[in-house]
């Protein structure tokens, strides 16, 4: 099961790092307009407008969720399930082992 899980991890990964590198390399010869680019707090007006209605707990949400958005796109993803799927694999074959040790030797009987 930890193989499994530590192979498809893996090797989804690796295919959307690739994925995101190909996206990346179109969108770098396309020419685009550098106001749509802007992310809500990297603009003053907007950043105001929120601590305005919501106070410095608006734009913290505001921060996290920006940081999260992030977490779940492109190259960052594909590192997110990398970590994700090896700590889940060295896991199962960490609680394979202590199984294995506990209720399969011969000196436990």
């Amino acid at each position: 099961m930890g193989a499994a899980i530590l192979l498809v991890g893996l090797c989804s990964a690796c295919g959307i790092w690739i994925a995101q590198d190909r996206i990346d390399r179109q969108n770098a010869s396309v020419p685009s307009d550098a106001a749509d680019q802007l992310a809500t707090l990297d603009s003053r007006k907007q950043l105001r407008q929120i601590e305005l209605y919501y106070g410095k707990s608006g734009v913290l949400v505001e921060e996290w969720t920006e940081w999260l958005e992030g977490l779940v796109h492109g190259k960052r993803f594909a590192a997110s399930l990398a970590v994700t799927s090896s700590i889940l694999g060295v896991g199962c074959f960490f609680a394979a082992n202590r199984h294995g040790q506990d209720y399969g030797s011969p000196t436990t009987r």
